[in-house]
């Protein structure tokens, strides 16, 4: 096992899971690692815990730096990483300790440009809910495949199918090829300017892949924490959605994607779309306010354009009822579904 791995995991205020989390690294059964931490400006005691790991495995390199972001984070490890392939880890998340080993068994000997796995997400209180029920491999041998019948499920899950995996679309349930990210530099953009900087860097790495291999195995472990950023409603929100979209559909027309993916990219859109109106219900605005919000939002004319039985008729059918609602401009029908989801 001569090839180097590098690991890049970004730090922002997680004193309280950081250790679990470099502690699944530097654990891992395949020894061979670079674990590069890179504390994005964090004002808790994150730095000092990488430091301290740092001098108990020559392994760790540290990068304090001011806080711009994981995305930015995670670029400041790909210019100083040195490995064959690459893995992004979250500081608040947890890995298998096979992991590693297991991404380079799942090959079966060949070079693969990209290797996906399965996870679970963990909660405040330790449950661990599992999406995954095989363990089974599969194998994308050519860039069409894996544009075509791979990438469209990490998007968005088409609610007609019947499959035991579901894939995250986030970037640490892949480890990555550094030829790809060196060859075509590819960096991540800032989530400061874009609603999921995961999704744009994952689309625009698929353009280069020839070989992708899938494993159904979990073999990490996301923490959901309900007090994130990401789970309060803010202002301009919808807005940001509604321009991440257009930039998807640039991204994928640029690359010459297939219908399918600009069709999960619609239905993504969708997905965010019913996550800021299910925050913006439980917010803690006058009730008058949250009905104008949300109607504003469901009234939009880049939302209605998409609201078509092509994307709607794959859905999950509570979605595809409030959606056809919405497409029938009965926003307050819609309303009161929210009302009652969130209660």
């Amino acid at each position: 096992m001569s090839d180097l791995v590098s690991v890049v995991v970004p730090v922002y205020n997680v004193e309280r899971y950081l250790d679990k989390c470099i502690e699944s690294i530097v654990n891992q059964t395949y020894r061979n690692l670079e674990i590069i931490l890179v504390d994005d400006g964090s004002p808790d005691n994150s730095p000092a815990i990488c430091d301290k790991w740092a001098g108990k495995d020559d392994r760790i390199k540290v990068i304090h730096k001011e806080n711009q972001g994981a995305g930015l984070a995670r670029n400041a490890g790909i210019d100083l990483a040195r490995g064959r392939y690459i893995c992004f880890f979250d500081s608040d998340d947890y890995a298998d300790t096979t992991l590693i080993e297991k991404c380079f068994a799942a090959m079966g000997g060949e070079e693969a440009d990209l290797v996906w796995y399965s996870m679970a997400d963990v909660t405040d209180k330790g449950e661990v809910s599992a999406l995954s029920k095989s363990n089974s491999i599969t194998r994308y041998s050519s860039n069409k495949q894996a544009t075509e019948v791979l990438l469209p499920r990490l998007i968005s899950f088409d609610y007609r199918e019947e499959e035991t995996v579901i894939f995250a679309l986030a970037v640490w349930s892949g480890m990555f090829s550094m030829d790809i990210i060196r060859k075509n530099n590819l960096h991540f953009r800032s989530e400061r300017e874009i609603a999921s900087e995961d999704t744009y860097f994952i689309l625009e790495y698929f353009n280069y892949v020839n070989s992708v291999v899938t494993t159904d195995e979990i073999l990490y472990y996301h923490y959901i924490n309900t007090s994130s950023l990401s789970t309060t409603y803010k202002a301009d929100r919808q807005e940001k959605i509604n321009e991440f979209v257009k930039i998807l559909t640039e991204l994928s027309n640029k690359f010459s994607y297939s219908h399918e993916v600009r069709i999960r990219i619609l239905m993504l859109y969708h997905s965010f779309t019913i996550a800021t109106l299910k925050l913006l219900t439980a917010s803690d605005l006058p009730d008058r306010e949250k009905r104008r919000l949300s109607k504003n939002i469901l009234k939009c004319q880049d939302l209605q354009r998409t609201l078509t039985s092509d994307v709607l008729r794959r859905e999950k059918r509570t979605l595809r009822l409030f959606y056809r609602l919405a497409s029938m401009k009965l926003f307050g029908l819609c309303n009161l579904l929210l009302r009652i989801k969130n209660s």
